[in-house]
């Protein structure tokens, strides 16, 4: 017969510290690297490291004396998110999930370049970003095509958030494309 060994109960769960989050939610404590992000589902409120939701991978801006009002375009885990402004205040965002992108297109001049980003019928996404650096731009349609592939393929690629993890997905988006 095996002896059992019971170990001391840890007194973190009965007695949580007051500047703690784990007190409500029993998360471990936030730290400056990860913020917490209050997700409200299913009519429960939970706080989760903002990590989890979907990281933001990459972000490129058009060139501010040709566009006077510059678009945004984050490129995230999951999503892309456009912030595109039409008057001063005045924002719209538009949130596209990568696997309803059909179309994420380059368009190269002498000094600057275009993305066409087209998604399909059902979520009528159709938007340009002019005035793009060549090297955003083509950064941007790696990362892009490169978790399109993740996504498509299943590939697993470690060590996320990290330069590795932004190197391999341009690596895959050169095969991809």
């Amino acid at each position: 017969m095996q002896d059992i060994v019971l170990k001391p109960m840890s007194t973190s769960r009965l007695f949580p510290q007051k500047n703690s989050i784990s007190d409500k939610t029993g998360y471990p404590q936030k730290t400056e690297e990860d913020p917490i992000v209050l997700v409200d589902k299913y009519f429960k409120k939970q706080f989760l490291p903002a990590s989890l939701i979907s990281p933001e991978l990459f972000r490129l801006k058009s060139v501010w004396p040709f566009e006077l009002l510059p678009d945004v375009l984050i490129i995230e885990e999951k999503r892309i998110v456009i912030h595109e402004k039409s008057f001063p205040y005045f924002i719209t965002t538009l949130t596209v999930p990568l696997d309803r992108i059909f179309v994420f297109q380059i368009s190269k001049s002498l000094f600057y370049s275009s993305i066409y980003i087209k998604a399909d019928y059902a979520s009528n996404v159709e938007h340009t970003i002019n005035w793009v650096k060549h090297e955003d731009a083509r950064r941007a349609k790696e990362i892009v095509d490169g978790l399109k592939l993740k996504q498509a393929e299943s590939v697993k690629v470690p060590g996320a958030n990290s330069d590795k993890y932004m190197q391999t997905l341009q690596v895959l988006g050169n095969i991809y494309s």
